[in-house]
């Protein structure tokens, strides 16, 4: 198995959850999927209005409308590279306290990405996932 990526139906389960846990509409998977597959890969970006969740090969996050972050479920060891030179800028942006302990924490999880060369889920949703797992058996 290729620890560096999620397969694309891991993914595809994990956009589902992500959608329900933060209140968004079910997720068409066929489009979802077929969106994964595509050359060259493009993320696909669900608005709720209140959210918007960016689902992509390499990675899966959401942003809230009332905060300016992302927060990361998922990503991959090519993502978090092309992500990390950037947060330092982004952290002097920080205006309060809490802002510069999440960028700090996202960096953290950036660089594990990167160091292991395996990808990065939240433990909240790999429990999820192991759950959804569970129930499919």
């Amino acid at each position: 198995m290729n620890m560096r990526n999620l397969p694309y139906e891991a993914i595809v389960t994990l956009a589902k959850l992500v959608a329900n846990d933060l209140g968004m509409q079910p997720i068409n998977e066929r489009c979802l999927l077929r969106d994964l597959r595509t050359n060259p890969p493009m993320p696909t970006i669900i608005d709720s209005g209140e959210v918007q969740l960016w689902v992509d090969r390499y990675y899966v996050a959401y942003s809230l409308k009332t905060e300016k972050f992302i927060h990361y479920v998922y990503i991959s060891p090519e993502h978090a590279d092309e992500e990390l030179p950037d947060l330092p800028e982004l952290i002097l942006k920080c205006r309060n306290k809490e802002q510069v302990e999440m960028m700090r924490d996202v960096m953290q999880q950036l660089k594990r990405a990167i160091n292991r060369k395996t990808y990065y889920l939240t433990q909240k949703y790999k429990r999820l996932m192991e759950s959804a797992s569970a129930v499919e058996n």
